[in-house]
């Protein structure tokens, strides 16, 4: 299995876009106030070029399988958001959303933020097992208003 972890590009933009609103249809998500309904998961290469943002592809076996970001967070200096990080059914547990976090950890830390955020749903239950397990602390309400008001979990980590 060759796996290839690379910084979006034009052309993944439909592919992307489809990931992300399948999977949160596979856990009734897909709704307003999730990244289901927002504007960019259109026009994730377009936004994810923007300064502070940053976003990327994996791929197994040439065949698009997920990816995930990082951006600026509203409002809020030196810490950034996690976002968009979607696997394909057929290429979870292969290590592959682990293999995401690190690069967009690693390529936050360059651009110099010192703590990322996110958000997520209590359907995503995998999902926020593996945040804790990646040292991702629950807070008690959200740190800026990112337009996810359906989300009712939110997470910090240091990066140290």
């Amino acid at each position: 299995m060759e796996i290839v972890l690379r910084k979006i590009e034009p052309n993944d933009n439909d592919a992307i876009g489809a990931i992300v609103r399948n999977v949160l249809t596979e856990f009734n998500c897909n709704r307003p106030g999730t990244a289901y309904a927002d504007p960019q998961t259109n026009y994730m290469y377009q936004y994810y070029t923007q300064p502070g943002h940053a976003y990327f592809i994996v791929l197994v076996d040439g065949i698009l399988a997920g990816g995930a970001g990082i951006g600026v967070l509203p409002d809020v200096k030196q810490i950034c958001e996690l976002q968009k990080m979607y696997l394909s059914p057929a290429y979870r547990n292969l290590g592959l959303a682990s293999k995401l976090l690190t690069v967009c950890i690693n390529t936050a830390k360059e651009y110099g933020y010192t703590s990322m955020y996110l958000e997520t749903m209590p359907e995503l239950k995998r999902a926020i097992q593996f945040y804790q397990q990646k040292h991702f602390e629950t807070l008690e309400a959200p740190l800026a208003h990112t337009g996810h008001n359906a989300c009712s979990i939110w997470m910090l980590r240091t990066l140290a």
